[in-house]
Order: C-alpha cells, then structure tokens, then sequence
C-alpha cells in the first residue's frame, strides 16, 4: 500500500510537471502576437508609457520564456519607448541584456535590431565612439546572416552618422541607399528618415522642402497623422527662415487637417502650440499685430492643455495598469483552459486531483492578482497626492513664466521690427535674447520632469541654437566641451545663462574678425575639486569689454551672484574665465522641488 502510495505520487509530480510545463506559454508566437501587435500601436501613436507597462505586466507572467525571441522582441520595443521617454540609462541596459540572450541562443536579427537601436541612441547623445562600434557590429551581422531587411534602417543610421561626424556627401550617399532597400522592403518609416535626412543636408534652402513632403507622404502610409503635420511645420518653417512666411498659407491649411480628430496628447498639443507660433509669424509680417497676438495667446493655450493631459497620464498609466493585470489573468487562464481540453486524455485518470490543484492554484493566483490591485490603489493615491503637488509647481511657476516670457519675447520683437533705427532693432534684439536665455531655463525644467537640476550642456547648446534662429549667422562657429551629466540647480544656471549670452552677444559684435576668418567660439566648463571653472573664448582680436558699458555691468552684478572669481585677458583673442561654485539651496526649495 505503502509503495503504492509512492507511485502515485511520484506519477502525479510528473504529471503534474508535464502539464505545467504543456500549459506555459513557451514561445509560441499565437501567444505573442497580441501583445506584440498593440505594443507596436502605442509605439506608433507615441504612447510610450503603456509599452512599459504592457511589457512589464507581460513580464510578470508564470511560464514566459526570457530566450524566445518574440518575448526579446517585446523587451526590445520596452527599450525603444524607454529611449523616447529620454531613460537612455535604462535603454542601454535593457537592450545590453537582449544582445547578450540572442549571442546565447543565436538570435542574430534581435541581436543586429538592438545594435541599431543603441547607435539611434547615441545618435541623439553624439558619442561618435559608441556610436561608429554599434553600427559596425550591426553591419556584419546583416552582411553574415543575409540580413537584407534591415539595411534600410542601416542606412539611415549611417546617413545620420555621417551628418553629424563626417562629410555631406557620404550622409546624402548613404540616405539615397536607404531610399534603394526601403523601397524594396517597404519600409515606410525608414524611407520617411531618409528623406528627412535628405533634407537636412539641404537645410536653409528650397532643395529641403520637397524631400520633407516626400517624408510626409510616408508618415502617411502609416497613418502617423501627427507626424505628417509636423512635415508640414517643418516646411512652413523653412520658408520662414528663408523669409517667404507668407507663401506658407496652403502648408498652415494642411497641417490643420492633419491635425484634426487626433487623440488629445500631449505630443499633438505641443505641435498645435508649434503651428500657432508660427502662424502669430506669419501675422505678425503681414502687420496683422491683432492676429498675430491671437494666435501666440491660442499656442499658450494648447500649451497649458498639454501640460494637463501629462498630469492626468500619470493616474491613466496606474488604471492602465490594473486594467493590464484584469486582462493578463484572463489571457493566462484561457490559454491553460484550451491546453487543458487538448491534453485531457493525458491527465483522465487523475482530473479529480488536477482540478483540486487548479482550483488551488487559481485561489493563490487570483489572491496575488487582489494584492496587486491592493498595492496599485495605495500606490495610485499616493502618486495623487505627489501629483496635486507638482502639478501646482509646474503650472504655476515654470510653464506659465516661459510662455509668459515668450509673449514679451514677441511683444518686443514686434516693437523693434516696427522700427527702422538700426540701433533701436539691435537694442530689442539684445533684449530678447536675454529674455530667451531665461525662458530655455524654464522650458528645461517643464520638458525634463526635473524641477532641482538642469542639464548644463542641453541648456547651453539650446542657447547656441536660439542664437543661431534669432541672428544672421555668417559662418560661426561653436565648440562646447561640458560633461553631458554635468546638472546645476535653477539659482546657478540663471545668472550663468545670462553671462554665457552677455559673452557670446559680445563676440558677434566686436570680435573684429579678418576677412577670411569665421568667429569661432569655444565654451567649456571644468569640474576642478570642489568648483568649477568656465572658460570662454573667441579668436577675435582680443577686444577686452567696456567696462561702463551695460554688458559689463550684467557681467559683473550676474558673477556677484555666483560669489564668482573672474579673470579677462587676451590670448589669440578676447578670454574670460570664471571660478565658482554651485549655489546651495534652502530645504523648503529643495522640498517642493
């Protein structure tokens, strides 16, 4: 009886193993296809954060396989919507571990796909080095394995590269290639990066605008509406700094279609709040000062709206959650339940145990699913709470003083158009650039979600770019060399920003440059200890500041400010040094914060 008993048991352990491991999901891609099909929806719409989710609910499931490649399919389209929320630190790690599972189990596509999406990355970050290794390694895998498929995105990365670290015509080259393979393969998306690119390479001239259409039409194939009428803001914003503003009407009228009976996120009210700027533009040439006025108040408008669907997305993202785990538990007990029926025959004679198994087994996991829920609920009110708190700070103080700022920025950009002394335009067009170095601090602190620190080199390579939009541009030239994690709280960068624009506004209009040179500017802050030092220069003759002048009181009263040393003397041109240290703040700003 005893042995028996033993035999029994032993039986129903392999069984019962047998069974659990007939009912996982395994690699079946009937099983994926689901998930990964709406994963690629919301990637699609730019709803990043429900991929996240999705794929973390995923994740938490008994039986999934981490080695099949439909599963690493879906932690791959996880670190895409990771890189597009800019958690680049998150993203390289997550796609270092699927590069590492597909050399284990030689999944060379998922290997290749995620080299691509590293050297996207990098891209974005310009580290030339990590960049040019990932490409290379992505290159010989599509070269062994025939992995034709993939070159247009190859391409496009390649193009990318050599736009930013190599010549013109090796970036057009490589674009023209990507056109060649996504043609062939159909690759909507990568023929549109193409053409953008292609543009790109055509900035500041007419030759742009048709291959920005071009790349709107394949936005159109994939039924990326906003991402079509961002086409259409990028041409209206080319013949705008070509000054033919006023033949952008057509262009403003399809962007508006486009627009229409999109999903209200924020990404759509950010491109609505773009277009009104530059419809207010086009008024504001035309001398409909009304008008123009209209429309800067209608893009603030959009603005504070796509500030509040981010708010309320943090509540959607924790029922989107709970939703997820109804849905997950429903799937999971469908798929056992079909594989129960298919093996029934296997188990006959042993379903009374079975089922008292199952039973116990659903009791236990429907008891974790109710913790889970539990746990979200307590989670979800106290993220109610963070979120009352920061909604009220990021409202109230950043987002409405940047907009407010860039209505004075237009009010006074209108005032000094309006008027034809040369000297009065340049005094308004100081003014607002002054104004606009405080506003990118702002702008850093909404568009970050980090309301104690900014990062420096963003900041300041923002600032060049406004230069760049807001001044004639004849040739300069910027080298800035500042630790990409370098961050400083709100109190330092602002008088920071304004001695960077006091200097950089001083080099255009004094460097007294020869013929032949091009103003050449180099910026670089030192992390020496327990201080920092900038260092500024330009290779102008070495012009040393007035010292009655405005600019010099805004130097020293802003270096005040910083308890600042500051050093200004020649040297193959105009040098000024400043020694100080990150101002601290007090625990209640720290608090809000």
């Amino acid at each position: 009886m005893a042995n028996l008993k033993i035999k029994i048991s032993v039986l129903l352990c392999v069984l019962l193993a047998g069974f659990e491991s007939y009912c996982s999901s395994g690699c079946d891609s009937l099983y994926y296809k689901p998930f990964i099909e709406a994963a690629n929806t919301f990637q699609n719409y730019h709803q990043h954060k429900k991929v996240i989710v999705l794929v973390d609910s995923l994740a938490s499931l008994q039986g999934v396989d981490e080695k099949c490649k439909y599963y690493l399919a879906l932690l791959h389209l996880k670190a895409l919507a990771l890189e597009h929320s800019q958690k680049f630190e998150e993203s390289s790690e997550l796609l270092s571990k699927i590069i590492k599972t597909a050399q284990k189990n030689n999944l060379p596509e998922t290997e290749a796909k995620s080299y691509l999406t590293l050297v996207r990355m990098h891209d974005f970050l310009k580290r030339k080095s990590d960049l040019k290794r990932n490409l290379l390694l992505a290159k010989s895998l599509i070269d062994k394995f025939k992995l034709n498929h993939l070159l247009p995105e190859y391409y496009v990365r390649s193009s990318s590269y050599n736009r930013f670290f190599g010549t013109k015509d090796s970036s057009i080259y490589y674009a023209h290639q990507a056109i060649i393979w996504g043609e062939k393969y159909d690759d909507y998306l990568n023929l549109a990066d193409a053409n953008l690119l292609l543009g790109a390479n055509n900035r500041g001239s007419e030759k742009a605008i048709p291959y920005v259409l071009k790349s709107g039409d394949y936005f159109k194939k994939i039924g990326s509406n906003s991402s079509v009428a961002l086409q259409y803001i990028n041409v209206i914003n080319t013949l705008k700094d070509l000054g033919k503003i006023k033949e952008t009407g057509k262009y403003i009228d399809s962007a508006k279609v486009y627009l229409q009976n999109l999903e209200k996120t924020p990404r759509v009210y950010d491109i609505n709040e773009y277009l009104c700027e530059l419809i207010s533009s086009k008024f504001e040439v035309e001398g409909q000062a009304d008008s123009a006025i209209y429309y800067i108040k209608l893009a603030r408008l959009y603005s504070d709206s796509s500030l509040f669907v981010t708010n309320q997305q943090y509540i959607s993202d924790k029922e989107l959650e709970i939703a997820t785990l109804k849905e997950r538990a429903y799937i999971e007990n469908l798929t056992k339940s079909r594989r129960i029926w298919i093996g029934g025959f296997i188990i006959l004679l042993l379903c009374i145990l079975i089922l008292s198994y199952l039973f116990y087994h659903k009791s236990k996991y429907q008891k974790m699913i109710s913790d889970q829920n539990k746990e979200i609920l307590i989670q979800k009110n106290e993220l109610d709470h963070l979120l009352t708190k920061q909604t009220i700070l990021l409202s109230e103080v950043h987002h409405r003083v940047k907009n407010n700022l860039q209505v004075v920025i237009s009010l006074l950009s209108m005032k000094g158009q309006s008027s034809k002394n040369s000297e009065t335009i340049q005094f308004f067009e100081d003014i607002c650039m002054k104004i606009k170095s405080i506003s990118l601090i702002h702008e850093q602190l909404y568009s970050s979600n980090q309301f104690d620190q900014i990062n420096v080199k963003i900041y300041i390579e923002q600032l060049l770019n406004q230069f760049a939009n807001m001044t004639i541009d004849s040739g300069r030239n910027y080298v800035v060399k500042i630790p990409d994690q370098l961050n400083f709280n709100l109190e330092t960068l602002f008088p920071l920003g304004l001695i960077l624009t006091e200097l950089i506004m001083n080099s255009i209009k004094h460097a007294e440059l020869e013929p032949e040179k091009s103003l050449m500017i180099h910026i670089e802050i030192k992390e020496l200890g327990n201080f920092y030092l900038l260092c500024y220069s330009d290779n102008g003759k070495g012009k040393l500041t007035n010292n009655k002048s405005m600019g010099s009181t805004i130097l020293s009263s802003m270096s005040r400010q910083l308890n600042a040393k500051t050093r200004e003397f020649n040297a193959s041109g105009y040098n000024y040094n400043l020694e100080f240290v990150e101002k601290t703040t007090s625990d209640i700003v720290s608090a809000t914060y």
